[in-house]
């Protein structure tokens, strides 16, 4: 049969589409996600260090382009994603569910060679241990014992009653934060799909919270600029002929340092924390259907501690740092003659 001509990049295009499809899982399973975040150069040495492993293992080596690796290291299973701000680490291996609660569980980073695990290049953003266990072995009290902290115990049932989530959002002494997926015979690749998901959640939940440091940097230089610009009002107002260069340079400087600040900022951390923040949330509804038994429910808890500090840096501090507008509205008035507008024209345009 006869073919059109393909676009070159239809083949990569088509593989990207489908690049990271969620594994096929069975119960129990216990899984280890860590999120390394870095720059490219911490990025790209992440993928020295996963040949190191391999090649330690006698396993082919990934690609100079491989941005995901799946593979069977004899002892556990090793998940590699190469992302725009950071590189996820997840491990898994079956475990024996017997007894489950009754002592310090068995996590999947416990059969990762440690010198190696410890190497990982850039810095840990979020790690989590994560148990898949069929929900009629388990007992619901037996997770308050040595598993998850009664005090601050969420949870709720998803996957349209299928599964039910808890965890306790807590960072325990290995420096991981746990969670616990119980299942009612949910097939292998929709309880792949849901174990994909929860570790996603976890994943943006934290990046969308990567502007909040910049938010507020960003709040205390504001704050600062908002008195000087009101400060230049005033003077506008009550200024004389001869006063007006001088009050022009204030303005132009002020304007000046909050543009240079804006463009340092808004795309270094803000533009990250945006779709994370939003595919966090979106992603929390779809999954989360009632709470369970007496815990309170999952993601209202989990997007209580995202959302109001992934606002600054999503909205309130990015709209206030377009008071460049304001300002060279004002510099315009006062290079045409501005005393009888200026009041109007050197309100920000950020002022409640």
């Amino acid at each position: 049969m006869a073919q059109t001509t393909a676009h070159p990049q239809r083949v990569v295009l088509h593989n990207e589409i489908h690049a990271r499809p969620p594994e096929a899982m069975a119960a129990p399973l216990a899984l280890s996600h860590v999120v390394m975040f870095g720059d490219a150069a911490a990025r790209e040495a992440s993928r020295a260090h996963l040949a190191a492993l391999l090649r330690d293992h006698h396993l082919p080596l990934p690609d100079a382009h491989s941005n995901h690796v799946r593979m069977e290291l004899g002892g556990f299973r090793l998940r590699w994603e190469l992302h725009t701000e950071f590189v996820t680490w997840t491990f898994s291996r079956p475990f024996d569910g017997a007894g489950f609660g009754e002592q310090e569980p068995l996590t999947a980073v416990q059969a990762v060679p440690q010198d190696w695990l410890a190497a990982l290049p850039g810095e840990c953003l979020a790690a989590l241990h994560l148990w898949v266990l069929p929900a009629r072995d388990l007992h619901q009290h037996a997770l308050t014992r040595l598993v998850l902290r009664e005090e601050t115990l969420v949870g709720s049932t998803v996957a349209d009653g299928h599964g039910t989530v808890l965890t306790d959002f807590a960072l325990h002494a290995d420096g991981f934060s746990r969670m616990v997926l119980l299942e009612d015979g949910m097939p292998a690749r929709r309880l792949g799909r849901l174990v994909q998901r929860l570790l996603e959640i976890d994943t943006y939940r934290m990046a969308a919270l990567l502007g909040l440091p910049a938010a507020r940097e960003s709040s205390a230089l504001l704050g600062v600029a908002e008195r000087e610009l009101a400060s230049l009002a005033e003077s506008i107002r009550v200024a004389g002929r001869h006063e007006e260069p001088q009050l022009l340079d204030r303005l132009t400087r002020l304007a000046g340092q909050v543009e240079s600040h804006y463009a340092a900022t808004t795309h270094r951390a803000f533009p990250p924390a945006r779709p994370t923040s939003s595919w966090s949330t979106r992603a929390c509804r779809t999954l989360t259907k009632a709470s369970w038994a007496a815990c309170r429910r999952w993601a209202n808890s989990s997007n209580a501690g995202c959302r109001p500090r992934a606002r600054p840096a999503n909205g309130r501090c990015g709209g206030r740092m377009r008071c460049r507008s304001a300002s060279r509205a004002s510099a315009t008035c006062c290079a045409r003659g501005w005393r009888s507008s200026s009041s109007k024209a050197a309100r920000p345009c950020w002022a409640p």
